[in-house]
């Protein structure tokens, strides 16, 4: 943690400025494609904002992600392939604002923390539905 935090407490206050702004967009990207709202103050996406962070620093120090063996970033995009899907587009934003070009062992990766974290506030979301069902009118819940 103390690498990622090193990386953004150097004082450039237009590389903060900046950073921040592309996690926001990125966050923005997630939502868009899942149709979800993610709150930015819950663990989940705390966690998910970190891994960001971590990729930020790979990039900066030209260090990416690249020696996965290839049957397991086959075995990503078939399984999360919605993922895969967001991770391309989140890989978009990434070669936009920051000029950088992930790899395809970061964009699996990045697959992976979106398909955690949108399952999460997913399944968040279906239990604040059926505890609001049950309410409503003691319906069956699952």
């Amino acid at each position: 943690m103390h690498l990622v935090n090193a990386g953004f407490t150097t004082g450039d206050l237009s590389r903060t400025y900046k950073i921040t702004g592309v996690i926001q967009q990125m966050l923005a990207v997630i939502e868009q494609s899942y149709g979800v709202k993610l709150d930015q103050h819950s663990i989940n996406v705390g966690r998910f904002i970190t891994h960001l962070r971590y990729l930020f620093v790979r990039i900066s120090q030209n260090k990416q992600l690249d020696r996965e063996p290839q049957p397991i970033i086959d075995s990503i995009k078939q399984t999360y392939s919605d993922a895969m899907r967001c991770a391309d587009k989140i890989a978009a934003v990434a070669a936009l604002r920051l000029d950088a070009h992930l790899t395809e062992d970061e964009i699996a990766y990045l697959a992976l923390h979106i398909s955690r974290v949108t399952t999460d506030v997913m399944d968040e979301e279906h239990k604040k539905s059926d505890a609001n069902r049950a309410e409503a009118g003691g319906t069956n819940v699952r």
